[in-house]
């Protein structure tokens, strides 16, 4: 099914701190903030958030598309995942 933004989020924000943001706070971490700044997420990273996000959300990645600007941060992951969603809606 598909899910709204706040949802998407929701799922993205507790994935994040589950898997990359120990440590951090959850009121201490916007969802605009760059994982990049941080430095909490490099290429090994990167290929963990792209399965969780092909898994969870049922989109496939092009390759042209798994670069830093479509995961540097919780908003722009959730766009690409509502871009995704609404593509796939498209093609059917």
């Amino acid at each position: 099914m598909k899910k709204d933004r706040n949802e998407i989020i929701s799922l993205i924000r507790n994935y994040f701190f589950d898997t990359f943001l120990l440590g951090f706070s959850k009121d201490d971490f916007p969802n605009n903030r760059s994982f990049y700044d941080v430095g909490i997420l490099n290429s090994i990273g990167m290929i963990d958030v792209v399965t969780y996000i092909e898994e969870n959300f049922n989109i496939i990645f092009d390759n042209s598309e798994i670069v830093p600007e479509n995961i540097k941060s919780i908003d722009n992951i959730a766009d690409f995942i509502l871009k995704k969603q609404k593509k796939i809606n498209l093609d059917m």
